[in-house]
């Protein structure tokens, strides 16, 4: 799950610490979820040194269309209390500010209480002095803990009271951790922490604590006494946590040493917590360490510390570093400059890098060189050609898979025959023909199109490679692979194959223009195999401005979406209110091979990611909207999801959304992956806005009866 992720979307947080609710709620994160009109309870669940995404114990569900919980808080008495604005209109931009109805008068704030418990008493804290707040720090409830705090905090005599929360901590026993941690915390208020104090929380047995002491170095303005040793110490600490918040107040005292102490946390072992504030601490730090590495002033403990920095900072200046090191480096940490150097370097660079990988049969980073090859379109200078004819002639598949991808990006005409020998011969393995046929076309371009075909039209093949040889033919000859593909689908025994392979040229970059290109010159497509076309095209989340309307003609449908027409939407919305729409048929509808929603949508676990997650949809937009999304795409597009088509210089298409954009970089999210990817703008060599990627049109073949069974059945989803 990422980071942000919660159910329903929410806005306000708290953690339950409340000896009045049920004991199994403890330490659960409450979330109010405003969009699926709920209420949930989040399980903590460590993972190193952060939590993992655990499903959500649902703890109330709003029925009326105007529950909107926005905030959440323990209250004193160790209840719940919900903050609910009350409005059936979330959207910010969708619906006009002048909408009728929004509700701009009402508002509630409900409470949660346990059955059958009384709710807390605490003791009156105002008629307390010192001595008697300092002794509140160790109340088992955490509200007269935190007033208690704020109160010594705020009290005209702090050395009176910075002296007292000194002598009780002494008189602390070891498991009164927490009595600990609030009186750390008054103290850091008053600025009188001290060395005792730090080192209290520092040898304690509670890793979460001695995270603690780290994180009131952070945030300290004045160093402490053998500061640098204690961070030393939580660096390598055997918990993750404290190393984590060791790296951060590292990276919050600037200096030149920063840096080279911080890293040390990465000899203690592996966290994806750590390592990433690691590379924040990289780039906050920048500014101290990169001219005294330059200067030779600054040298990392260990040669993989200095890679884990150049790999994270990149760029060119992290290119001459790693040249420089790699003149003495040696052993894994040579390893990992070599890696970096082969996603930063020059042609010279690569040919170097290549040398030694070749020798040392390494087949991770000639790896690494084909990632280079793929994002940069960076050859060596001069090409290695005996060395990849060398690798070519061995049997280890693993270097043959990476000398072939090596080959096929850097069109190494020289080793055309091996490769051409290893991708039409059948004692190949599947994996290695693959690799071999996209070197081939990436070699000798339309000059290999007349052997590829044969493969993708030979029913006796495995679809696996004949898919393969149509993704390289695409890439050499995208008009013949259009054409071989339309007498595959007008041969009735293949009809079945081939859609199997259509999905290989409709992602093809140029695929979709090749195709109507070929279905125009020749026999027409019935509406059957329209259809069909059609349904692939939906699942991958395009449209083609010449091929989708060839398609639609075909199978009698207009193109584009219809006119406008509030009336319509009218209609629908009254007949969904009356009860005419059936969700379950509306669900079917929905599952519907020609509408391919679930391609794209998620409901539940189940569905693409290629478009917003429908679970929750009919809590959080009014009916109107709904048929507005379906009918009309293009005017109700979710925030993140404006699509854009990216051409690279390589010849690669990619449809993404973009996340942000710096000055050199775009970070676009993959419409196939959640995940965000970057993108060097050096490398983009067209790019196209796409107002939505769902297809205009989409609905027009069902009748009136389905559409409102399929608006009642997205109604339905309340989270």
């Amino acid at each position: 799950a990422q980071v942000g992720q919660t159910p329903g979307k929410s806005m306000g947080v708290d953690i339950v610490s409340s000896s009045h609710l049920p004991a199994w709620i403890e330490n659960h994160a409450i979330i109010a979820g405003y969009f699926a009109r709920e209420v949930s309870a989040i399980p903590l669940v460590e993972e190193g040194a952060g939590f993992k995404a655990s499903p959500p114990v649902q703890l109330i569900y709003g029925g009326h269309e105007s529950f909107r919980p926005v905030d959440i808080r323990q209250g004193p008495d160790g209840a719940i209390y919900v903050v609910d604005w009350f409005n059936p209109i979330i959207n910010h931009y969708q619906v006009s500010l002048r909408h009728p109805d929004r509700d701009y008068s009402h508002g509630r704030i409900w409470k949660l209480k346990a059955k059958g418990r009384e709710s807390l008493k605490h003791p009156d804290l105002t008629t307390m002095g010192i001595a008697e707040l300092v002794e509140q720090l160790r109340n088992p409830e955490r509200w007269p803990r935190e007033q208690a705090r704020r109160m010594l905090t705020d009290h005209a005599g702090a050395e009176e009271v910075a002296a007292a929360v000194r002598s009780w901590i002494e008189t602390l026993e070891p498991g009164e951790q927490v009595a600990l941690v609030e009186a750390a915390g008054v103290l850091e208020s008053l600025g009188k922490v001290g060395d005792f104090t730090l080192h209290r929380l520092k040898s304690s047995e509670e890793p979460r604590v001695r995270a603690v002491a780290a994180r009131l170095i952070a945030r300290s303005g004045a160093p402490f006494t053998d500061e640098e040793k204690i961070l030393s110490e939580l660096l390598a600490d055997p918990h993750p946590r404290p190393r984590l918040e060791a790296v951060i107040a590292c990276a919050n005292r600037p200096g030149e040493e920063s840096l080279r102490l911080a890293l040390t946390a990465l000899d203690a072992g592996e966290d994806r917590f750590v390592e990433y504030s690691l590379a924040q601490a990289v780039f906050a730090l920048e500014e101290q360490w990169l001219p005294a590495l330059r200067e030779g002033r600054l040298a990392f403990a260990r040669t993989e510390h200095l890679a884990f920095v150049l790999e994270t900072h990149g760029g060119e200046a992290s290119a001459v570093l790693a040249r420089e090191a790699l003149k003495s480096a040696e052993g894994s940490g040579r390893e990992r400059l070599l890696a970096v150097l082969a996603r930063l370097g020059g042609p010279e660079d690569l040919a170097m890098i290549f040398k030694e990988a070749a020798g040392s049969q390494d087949a991770a980073l000639l790896a690494v060189l084909g990632e280079a090859a793929r994002s940069r379109g960076i050859r060596p200078a001069p090409l290695p050609e005996e060395g990849l004819r060398m690798l070519l002639s061995g049997s280890r598949e693993d270097l043959l898979l990476a000398a072939l991808e090596l080959a096929g990006w850097w069109k190494t005409d020289a080793v055309g025959p091996l490769v051409a020998g290893k991708a039409l011969s059948n004692d190949s393995s599947l994996e290695i023909r693959s690799a071999a046929l996209l070197a081939l076309a990436r070699i000798r371009g339309r000059d290999s199109a007349g052997s590829i075909r044969p493969l993708v039209d030979d029913p006796s093949l495995p679809v696996a490679l004949r898919s393969a040889a149509l993704e390289a033919l695409a890439l050499a000859d995208p008009s013949m692979a259009a054409a071989t593909m339309v007498a595959l689908i007008q041969r009735e025994a293949e009809h079945s194959s081939a859609l199997a392979l259509l999905p290989v040229l409709l992602s093809a970059n140029g695929g979709p223009a090749a195709l109507a290109a070929a279905l125009e010159s020749g026999t027409p497509p019935d509406a059957a195999a329209a259809q069909e076309i059609l349904t692939a095209m939906n699942r991958l989340g395009r449209t083609d401005a010449k091929l989708t309307p060839l398609l639609n003609r075909a199978v009698g449908r207009q193109s584009g979406a219809p006119e406008y027409d509030p009336a319509k939407v009218a209609a629908v919305v009254a007949a969904v209110r009356a009860g005419k729409g059936d969700p379950k048929r509306g669900a079917e509808v929905y599952q519907m091979a020609q509408l391919a929603c679930s391609a794209c949508h998620r409901v539940g676990d189940a569905g693409g990611v290629i478009g917003p997650s429908l679970n929750g949809v009919g809590a959080g937009m009014p009916l109107d909207q709904i048929v507005e999304s379906i009918l009309w795409p293009d005017r109700q597009i979710k925030e993140g999801f404006q699509a854009i088509a990216f051409t690279t210089t390589t010849g690669a298409a990619i449809t993404g959304y973009i996340e942000r954009e710096g000055e050199d970089i775009v970070w676009y999210r993959n419409t196939a992956t959640p995940w965000i990817v970057p993108l060097a703008k050096k490398d983009i060599a067209s790019r196209e806005a796409i107002p939505t990627l769902m297809p205009p049109g989409l609905t027009a073949g069902l009748d009136e009866q389905q559409f409102v069974d399929l608006v009642a059945y997205l109604a339905s989803l309340k989270g």
